[in-house]
């Protein structure tokens, strides 16, 4: 009897903490590889274990404003995307709207030089739109 409480504990136990470990992996990430960015720093949040960064970062010059998953909560602190069409991960969905966002459920949206995608899973569709985004150059 012990045994088949011990082993229905450590099933459930499983079944709610694999899909937490597997949304925060790190595979997806190169610890090796900076990344740079420049504007002025809004806001810091520290909600364990989310960090959120929130910067003004006007684009004024035409270049790519992209954004994948969470991220759009950033150009929403900067207070560019009014009546843009875009996606995000559902979960910002309502956020993304009232902002002033067209949103969208699709692997990426292009909208001028805005390029969003939802989830890392959309990452080739995401990475051919800002490619292109890249070759084409500053819009006006």
């Amino acid at each position: 009897m012990k045994f088949n409480v011990f082993a229905i504990a450590t099933i459930a136990f499983l079944m709610f903490a694999l899909p937490a470990i597997a949304h925060h992996s790190f595979a997806m990430f190169d610890r090796e590889k900076s990344v740079t960015l420049t504007g002025v720093v809004k806001e810091f949040e520290w909600t364990n274990p989310h960090v959120w960064i929130h910067m003004m970062v006007p684009d004024q010059a035409g270049k790519p404003v992209a954004f994948i998953c969470h991220a759009g909560w950033v150009p929403i602190s900067a207070k560019i995307l009014k009546g843009k069409r875009a996606t995000s991960v559902r979960a910002i969905k309502d956020d993304m709207e009232n902002a002033g966002v067209v949103w969208e459920d699709s692997a990426v949206v292009v909208d001028g030089n805005l390029i969003s995608s939802r989830t890392p899973a959309d990452l080739p569709q995401f990475c051919k739109a800002l490619i292109a985004a890249l070759r084409q150059g500053p819009q006006d």
